[in-house]
């Protein structure tokens, strides 16, 4: 540790003198803002009301459940918005969807739309040049959540590292959450960064991935939500109020609007609809809504700074135990001590209970399916039955999944469903991470016919052609990791490995090893 201070202070001066370019603004400069109401008379709004009127206190939700439709509403929101769009997220990449995204945005606020984006700052490092010249634009407002103190390029790379290290217990606390607000009216919220593979237009890898389109009270609630972690402490301008604001003809503006210019005929254009086509297709949407009670979820921001902010673990016990069934289909699944004692108490009273997780293939963090599968045993001896994704190129799309590049790879849904009665979507996965250290939010919906439908997916991806089945093979009440059993289907025949399926030597030894690490809480 001594040794990366005194390092820290000699590179310092050459780090932050190459750096200068990507300061961030200051947060006591930072002014107050908050949502603007809706624009009552904008004709998407006036359907939304309507619609509230005959539903009072419950809003609408369609599931976006393959990439496609979820690119299109997030492009169709930007494209009819008309007072304003507030945009959170974990993770927005400068690829071809999320430039896409990006450019609809701007356009946006050249048609004289506020928008405002907060980001978690932990993949943005390279970024802060981009941003820092889009949030010039008098109507874009970007800030940065829980930043390090200079960006990734060049040498910073070595100060933010060190930084990540030595301000270890603040830097760990990250911005999970997934919302995209359009006019006080609409609200998707869900699993899905921004990034080609949450879209399905990744030609190597896609993400298994689900997002709610909400409409009405929701988006209200959520609004509320977002303005805590937009005026919160750890949320941090790019540049200082009124700082260099370019207007659409100056040539810094025109030289930005470039980075995202995308040719007309390019297939993700037309995929993605275009503005003559937004408002037909979210007016069908809406009509295609199920309207029903509601309850938001969501951690406090202020968790960087203070520890007895409340977590989302801490909301997450709010929730309507299970008397019939618990589905739960979740990226990472690494359960506490308090949980595998529900899973006992409610096998007990008879409770179904069956989860659908990332097999070692297709899991995208080593470290996390480490912390998964030494508590396998456990689990299943609890009495649960357990799932793991496939990822072995076989064709994985249901009726309601048709992305354009779609294919198996790893799955990142956070969903879950209770009795066939509640269901749960948003940005939280079952592990420690998720629990306590990150913020996250999400809506529990109180609809069987929601419900149903969001059951009928899960139980498709648990089916044999899809997952793994993972079950014990000793007879003894203490099993261990090596007395499990995966079944599934190949080529319509059933297949049983003995080990990790489509996994290499060094892979199960690399789980192992990491296994031993007392890293669970940071998982």
């Amino acid at each position: 540790m001594l040794v990366s201070i005194l390092l820290a202070i000699l590179i310092a001066p050459f780090v932050l003198s190459g750096c200068a370019a990507h300061a961030l603004g200051s947060r006591q400069e930072a002014p107050y803002s908050s949502t603007l109401p809706p624009p009552e008379h904008a004709p998407l709004v006036k359907e939304v009301l309507e619609k509230t009127r005959d539903y009072p206190k419950q809003s609408g939700f369609y599931p976006l459940i393959d990439g496609a439709t979820a690119l299109r509403a997030r492009t169709a929101l930007a494209d009819t918005a008309r007072r304003s769009i507030d945009i959170q997220y974990y993770i927005w990449r400068h690829d071809r969807t999320g430039r896409l995204i990006l450019s609809r945005l701007l356009d946006a606020a050249e048609r004289g739309v506020r928008v405002r984006i907060l980001l978690d700052d932990i993949h943005k490092g390279e970024q802060r040049s981009l941003l820092k010249a889009m949030d010039r634009h008098p109507l874009v407002e970007i800030r940065l959540f829980n930043p390090a103190s200079t960006g990734s390029d060049g040498l910073g790379m070595i100060t933010r590292g060190l930084e990540m290290v030595l301000d270890y217990d603040r830097m760990t606390h990250r911005m999970h959450n997934k919302l995209y607000l359009v006019d006080g009216s609409f609200v998707i919220v869900g699993g899905r960064n921004i990034g080609d593979e949450y879209f399905d237009w990744n030609g190597q890898k896609n993400f298994r991935d689900l997002d709610v389109l909400a409409a009405g009270p929701a988006a209200t609630r959520f609004s509320k939500v977002f303005d805590l972690y937009w005026n919160a402490a750890a949320s941090v301008p790019v540049n200082d109020p009124g700082e260099n604001l370019n207007h659409r003809d100056s040539p810094d503006w025109m030289a930005l609007r470039k980075q995202f210019a995308t040719a007309p005929e390019d297939q993700i254009v037309l995929t993605s609809l275009g503005p003559d086509k937004a408002l037909p297709w979210l007016v069908s949407r809406l009509n295609r809504m199920i309207w029903a009670p509601f309850r938001i979820l969501a951690s406090s921001p202020d968790i960087v700074f203070d520890d007895e902010a409340e977590t989302f673990g801490e909301q997450l016990l709010t929730l309507p135990e299970p008397q019939q069934e618990l589905l739960v289909e979740t990226a990472y699944f690494i359960p506490s001590r308090a949980l595998l004692r529900r899973i006992r108490e409610w096998r007990k009273k008879g409770v179904k209970i069956r989860i659908l997780t990332n097999s070692m293939r297709s899991n995208d963090v080593l470290a996390a399916h480490a912390g998964y599968a030494k508590y396998r045993d456990t689990v299943l001896e609890a009495g649960a039955e357990l799932y793991e994704w496939r990822s072995d190129n076989q064709p994985a799309r249901s009726k309601t999944t048709r992305g354009v590049l779609a294919s198996r790879a790893n799955l990142h849904t956070k969903a879950y469903v209770i009795d066939r009665e509640y269901s749960f979507v948003g940005s939280y996965n079952l592990d420690p991470r998720s629990s306590d250290l990150n913020t996250e939010c999400g809506v529990l919906i109180r609809s069987r016919a929601f419900a149903e439908s969001l059951a009928e997916m899960i139980e498709h991806g648990m089916q044999p052609t899809n997952s793994w089945k993972v079950s014990l093979r000793c007879e003894a009440q203490a099993c261990d990791d090596d007395d499990l059993l995966w079944k599934g289907l190949r080529e319509n025949a059933e297949v049983v490995f003995h080990e990790e399926p489509d996994s290499s030597f060094w892979q199960r030894l690399s789980v192992k090893l990491i296994g031993w690490l007392p890293i669970d809480e940071a998982l």
